[in-house]
């Protein structure tokens, strides 16, 4: 394969075999593995709210019509065809298919509860499309502009996206995902999150658990290791510290 045209990348020579990676700085891989695991946490949490909302709300119908005995015969023979199912195999479907099942089911709620979980759901809308792109497409850079990089990711209707970030734009995206995450988790706000803290008991983080018990452990920002780290690990975290002065301290490492 001629070099010139493949995408940019890195070989690591060593070990077993060589190794090619994006040629991207350890702060943006960072960042996108902070993206990426948020996004999977969104994908679960917006299940959930869905399978709730199928249970509690059925469609509306006039005030006084429904009282009707025949009416009443007629809903509940056709009710499975009127309350917005959720098929058996949601869990398994794609992402597209899972969030429109998660719109429609939005549709039989009622207001003002109704507007606060669509405007989650728009939210979801507007970071799906760029999340597509980090998680499937190729990151480059350009000899103008080397301190950002930009993913090369053919979208429908050929369409691409040539948008720059920087490990700062990369982070910020991967917060507006978290964020997400605990609006569709807990809908109530920091005091719910506080109740349901305080419910269970507390929560002891893996970092605490490492340094209490005293585990060794490879990854210093889990604990204090006192196992040795591989070079390649030492120096890669030599320069994301140098990107980010004070992640390492904010870490405790």
């Amino acid at each position: 394969m001629n070099f010139a045209k493949t995408f940019p990348h890195k070989v690591v020579e060593g070990g077993d075999k060589p190794a090619m990676y994006a040629d991207i700085s350890d702060a943006e891989v960072y960042a996108i593995g902070k993206m990426t695991t948020s996004w999977a946490i969104l994908e679960h949490l917006m299940m959930s709210p869905a399978i709730q909302l199928a249970a509690e709300y059925k469609p509306p119908m006039a005030k006084g019509f429904s009282n009707l005995p025949i009416v009443r015969g007629l809903v509940n023979l056709i009710l499975p065809t009127l309350r917005p199912a959720v098929p058996k195999n949601l869990r398994t479907l794609p992402f597209e298919a899972r969030f429109r099942i998660f719109r429609n089911l939005i549709k039989s709620v009622p207001e003002p509860k109704r507007a606060r979980i669509e405007h989650i759901a728009s939210r979801i809308a507007n970071a799906q499309a760029e999340r597509h792109d980090f998680t499937h497409g190729i990151w480059d850079w350009t000899m103008t502009v080397p301190t950002k990089i930009t993913v090369d990711h053919a979208r429908k209707k050929g369409r691409r996206r040539y948008k720059q970030y920087d490990s700062e734009a990369l982070l910020k995206f991967a917060e507006r995902i978290a964020q997400i995450n605990f609006d569709l988790c807990y809908p109530e706000g920091l005091g719910q999150f506080h109740n349901a803290l305080a419910q269970a008991g507390g929560y002891m983080s893996r970092s605490d658990l490492i340094e209490i018990t005293g585990m060794d452990t490879r990854d210093p920002t889990l604990g204090r290791s006192r196992v040795p780290l591989r070079p390649e690990i030492s120096k890669a975290l030599d320069r994301f510290y140098a990107e980010h002065g004070g992640i390492a301290k904010d870490l405790g490492v």
